[in-house]
Parts: C-alpha cells; sequence; structure tokens
C-alpha cells in the first residue's frame, strides 16, 4: 500500500516562498543595473541615434505570428 504524500509544513512553505523572493529581489536588481549601466554606457559614447537604428535593425519585431487561437 502506497503511503500518503506527506504535506510540508507552514515553516518550510514560508521558507520556499522566502528563497523565491529573494531570487527575484535580485534578478531585479541584475535588470535594472544592467539597464542603468547600457543607459550610461550610450550617453558616454553619445552615439544614441547609430545604437537605436541598430537594435531596430538587429530585433525587429515579429508581427507574422497573428493565428488566432481556437478555443477547444
Amino acid at each position: 500500500m502506497k503511503k500518503p504524500k506527506q504535506k510540508m509544513t507552514q515553516k518550510e512553505m514560508l521558507n520556499i516562498i522566502d528563497g523565491l523572493m529573494l531570487e527575484v529581489s535580485q534578478i531585479k536588481m541584475l535588470a535594472y543595473n544592467t539597464d542603468t549601466l547600457v543607459t550610461e554606457y550610450i550617453t558616454f559614447k553619445k552615439e544614441q541615434g547609430d545604437f537605436k537604428m541598430y537594435l531596430q535593425s538587429k530585433f525587429e519585431p515579429n508581427d507574422k505570428d497573428n493565428e488566432e487561437i481556437k478555443e477547444k
């Protein structure tokens, strides 16, 4: 006979949630710092127009995938 799965205690769940919150906040700070660094570099180099044109040509929006999802 199979044993039923043991449920987590509230303390264990809170520890997991705290760990996830810490990781999410670290990722948010990393994204913010990276954005700030890129902005400062572009301002420092004063090549804003060329850089924006490069990004637009490299990362063109893909609007070809516009099929509607069929409801089941």
